[in-house]
């Protein structure tokens, strides 16, 4: 017995239960999907707009690939901070009229930064320091759980 089998039976369970999942191959990603002939707007997407689609975005990527290349190379706190982020932070600060902004690559990313950082060293009080998570709130909150401020809220 090599060591991986004794995860079989714990999917045999799980596929027994329909609790098993398999990833699904669209032709596109994005706002809008086909499935069975239909078109549907894909909420379940970080693309939700359909703004990856749009020539504008296209051509402004293809442009950012020729400039700095393909790849992160590093996490923006060793070496990875290129001109075009701090550009676009500035951009951004000025369009809200504020000293400085700070953009994270993804929506996890964002709340695992900003949630914690937001909590830091304050008191537990309701309501003012807590932060409310229904059960089916998207998995991108799980930076809630690094607050230790954390109110679950079961929604029936």
């Amino acid at each position: 017995m090599h060591s991986e089998q004794w995860i079989d039976s714990l999917l045999k369970d799980l596929a027994g239960q329909s609790l098993d999942r398999h990833l699904r191959v669209w032709p596109q990603a994005g706002g809008k999907i086909e499935a069975g002939g239909r078109v549907y707007l894909n909420f379940s997407s970080n693309d939700y707009l359909d703004l990856a689609n749009r020539s504008e975005v296209r051509q402004s990527v293809i442009k950012a690939v020729q400039d700095f290349g393909a790849g992160a190379t590093a996490s923006r706190l060793m070496s990875g901070t290129l001109t075009c982020h701090e550009q676009l932070e500035k951009r951004l600060a000025a369009f809200k009229g504020y000293a400085a902004a700070l953009v994270f690559g993804s929506g996890w990313l964002t709340n695992a930064g900003v949630i914690p950082a937001s909590w830091a060293g304050k008191t537990r009080s309701w309501p003012t320091n807590s932060f409310m998570r229904v059960f089916w709130m998207h998995p991108c909150s799980a930076g809630r759980s690094l607050s230790g401020s954390i109110t679950m809220i079961p929604i029936t």
